[in-house]
């Protein structure tokens, strides 16, 4: 159970947190430097 709360779940949180944070950020500030930061980044590795 600790390894699964260690390799999965903290990483699941922390990941999520990232996401969630940036996702709420996003849609409170789409033209905010963070958005079109992400917006580039995402154009360059999509192609």
């Amino acid at each position: 159970m600790a390894w699964f709360i260690g390799w999965v779940g903290v990483p699941s949180l922390v990941f999520g947190g990232i996401f969630g944070g940036g996702v709420l950020v996003g849609a409170h500030y789409p033209d905010g430097w963070i958005a079109w930061a992400v917006t580039g980044l995402a154009g360059l590795l999509g192609g």
